[in-house]
């Protein structure tokens, strides 16, 4: 087996410890595999996706990053149907994006929500 060097921020590294004792793991490096082989079952489902199709994305983030969270979506005008946005506290936002479009630009917009280093958490659910 190889071993990679990830670097983490205190505060993510603090969550990962948490949930390692939470979930019974045995060290930090399975809670990594298990974590990554999550996020790649997730892309071969979000990857098959053909045509035109709904779906709902869910974004968190930091309420001073709206503006960055404003100009992903900004792009994609024509395949968000509905956005909801919430404080989660004074801090940290929410956002619900309703969509119905061609695939490959529902791909693209969760793309780059994923990408983003600004956004904590993105997930995609294609009923």
């Amino acid at each position: 087996m190889s071993v990679v060097s990830v670097s983490l921020n205190d505060k993510l590294l603090e969550d990962i410890d948490d949930f390692m004792d939470e979930q019974g793991f045995s060290g930090r490096s399975e809670v990594m595999r298990t974590a990554v082989r999550a996020l790649l079952r997730d892309r071969k489902e979000i990857s098959g996706l053909e045509g035109t199709v709904d779906a709902v994305i869910i974004v968190t983030h930091e309420d001073e990053d709206s503006g960055e969270i404003d100009d992903i979506q900004h792009d994609y005008q024509e395949t968000i149907r509905t956005q909801l946005h919430n404080h989660m506290d004074e801090h940290k936002c929410l956002e619900v994006f309703m969509l119905h479009g061609e695939a490959e630009k529902v791909k693209e917009l969760y793309n780059k929500f994923q990408a983003s280093s600004k956004v904590e958490q993105a997930k995609i659910i294609v009923p």
